[in-house]
C-alpha cells in the first residue's frame, strides 16, 4: 500500500539526535515532550550505538547535555507500546 509520504532511511544514532533537537526546540509542549519520550525509548529499546552517538554530539553541549539526561532517565515500568500514537 502506498502512503503518500516520503520516507527516509536513519540509522537509529541519527533519528535519536534529531529527537532530542526536537525536544530542545520546545522542551515544555506535548510534541517535544513526545520527542523526548521517543528518543528515550529508542535509547533504551533499540539498537542504538551509544559510543557513536555521543562522538557526534561532543561538538554541541546542550545537545550532549539532553543525552545525558535521556540516558539517566529511568526505564519505563510495564510495556511500552511503539506504535503510532
Amino acid at each position: 500500500a502506498r502512503l503518500g509520504r516520503k520516507v527516509d532511511v536513519v540509522s537509529p544514532e541519527a533519528l535519536v539526535a534529531l529527537k532530542l533537537r526536537a525536544h530542545m526546540s520546545d522542551p515544555e509542549s506535548a510534541d517535544g515532550l513526545k520527542h523526548r519520550s521517543d528518543a528515550i525509548t529508542l535509547l533504551q529499546r533499540g539498537r542504538v550505538d551509544v559510543a557513536a552517538l555521543r562522538r557526534f554530539v561532543v561538538s554541541d553541549a546542550a545537545l550532549a547535555r539532553a543525552l545525558d539526561r535521556a540516558l539517566a532517565a529511568p526505564r519505563p515500568k510495564g510495556r511500552i507500546s511503539l506504535g503510532r500514537r
